[in-house]
């Protein structure tokens, strides 16, 4: 709140010239207006999702090279786009009006274009050329040198001489009927990106985020066998394609025309009202989630994603002391520290006995991750613990899967694992304490 209050005192602050009148600073003003806003919106809208504000943070880093949040440059950069969208709103049109079939005789010369770039892929490289002859040099060269609109039984011919003055393509006026067509256009084509979307995100729900995870799982197998087999099935499918290309133009040519048969109006109504259909959904649902289950439970093993739950292990070791003739508590390691352990062999002189005290001495550089209490031991970043520490009752399996069978004795009563006494090598002993640790998960569970 003291920030704030600060930046209202300084949206508030006048300034005075030499006569003692006040003088407001318009831009200064300006600009603290769009810092308090700026900061306002960051204080009420918190974001709670780590990966998000990771996401946020490098757009954050990047949004420092440009301009701030602000009222005046969002009104003024959406006056200026609106004003240049004309082309844009007139080539959507122009598409929804070929889908449509609005003019049929439009969407009929479309297709046949397309069928003729298709059977001639070059034709590709002159159609850019064709639509600027069409559509921009025809049109202006007509507007310099108009035609005589008296003379109506022949084709109109434009004048030799120019009769009006070039016109250049460029922004609308800002109070036109166009820039409110733009506007108008604007906030109804929205609805497209956002059925788009949403559409795109329906889709892929099930498949992609792991909500369902057999099922995501199954298709990240299936694009990784996908990715694998392209690697060798492409480089013999493409000189196929290549020796068979009038083949595979007739079956685009084909695939053109009955997509544009089933786009015609009354054909689009009768398949969509057999894909809304219930018992349509229905079937496909059925004959799909069968399909599903099939593949997950050849291809995806359950119990490899009920993995969630992780065992930390640690180490209790202690060092027998030869003058006292007892064991000194050394600390909890993550490591066993057996006789064949390197580190062990690097801090041979770490753990003296000092026969005048009686005591472990301690050099100052302590090579062994160690602490005193078990407490202190923290969760790897990202989990956290549940449950208590607990002695493992079994040792003989940790040693065994350690491979340090041969160099160490079990007492299986006590659960210590003792050094092999050869002499006078130092004989360390120690225990394994194990303890669960889960995820930690922003997921609201009664688990």
């Amino acid at each position: 709140m003291e920030q704030v209050s600060s930046f209202l005192e300084n949206i508030l602050a006048v300034e005075h010239d030499e006569d003692g009148k006040k003088k407001v600073d318009k831009k200064t003003n300006s600009l603290l207006i769009d810092k308090i806003v700026e900061r306002l919106i960051s204080i009420i809208i918190p974001v709670n999702n780590l990966d998000q504000q990771t996401i946020i943070n490098e757009r954050l880093q990047i949004q420092k090279t440009r301009p701030s949040l602000s009222m005046n440059i969002m009104s003024s950069n959406a006056i200026m786009l609106n004003s240049r969208l004309t082309n844009v709103f007139v080539f959507i049109d122009s598409v929804i009006n070929f889908l449509n079939w609005t003019n049929p005789y439009l969407t009929v010369g479309i297709l046949l274009i397309i069928t003729h770039i298709i059977l001639n892929p070059y034709l590709i490289t002159i159609l850019p050329i064709v639509l600027i002859i069409n559509n921009v040099l025809v049109p202006h060269y007509l507007l310099v040198h108009p035609p005589d609109k008296s003379i109506i039984d022949h084709n109109p011919i434009p004048d030799d001489e120019a009769l009006n003055d070039a016109t250049l393509p460029g922004p609308v006026p800002q109070f036109s009927q166009e820039f409110l067509l733009n506007f108008t256009d604007l906030q109804n084509h929205m609805v497209l990106y956002i059925c788009t979307y949403d559409f795109l995100i329906w889709l892929t729900k099930d498949y992609f985020y792991f909500k369902n995870e057999d099922l995501s799982s199954l298709v990240y197998l299936g694009l990784l066998a996908l990715m694998g087999s392209n690697l060798f099935i492409l480089p013999k499918l493409i000189p196929f394609v290549f020796s068979n290309l009038f083949l595979v133009k007739m079956i685009f040519i084909i695939m053109t025309w009955i997509f544009a048969i089933i786009i015609y109006p009354s054909n689009r109504d009768i398949l969509l009202n057999f894909l809304y259909d219930e018992n349509t959904r229905i079937g496909f649902l059925s004959r799909l989630n069968n399909l599903e289950n099939k593949l997950v439970e050849k291809l995806v093993h359950e119990e490899s994603f009920e993995k969630s739950c992780k065992i930390i292990e640690i180490y209790e070791l202690q060092k027998f002391n030869r003058f006292l003739k007892s064991w000194e508590f050394i600390g909890f390691t993550n490591d066993f520290y057996s006789i064949n352990n390197p580190l062990r062999k690097l801090n041979s002189n770490l753990f003296k006995d000092v026969e005048d005290e009686g005591l472990i001495e301690e050099e100052d550089n302590i090579k062994i991750n160690r602490v005193a209490n078990i407490n202190n031991i923290i969760c790897p970043k990202g989990w956290k613990f549940f449950g208590n520490w607990n002695i493992d009752l079994k040792p003989s399996e940790w040693v065994e899967n350690n491979l340090i069978k041969d160099i160490v004795n079990i007492d299986d009563d006590e659960k210590w694992v003792y050094d092999f006494y050869d002499g006078d090598s130092e004989i360390f002993r120690r225990r394994r304490w194990t303890r669960y640790c889960v995820r930690d998960s922003n997921k609201k569970s009664n688990a």
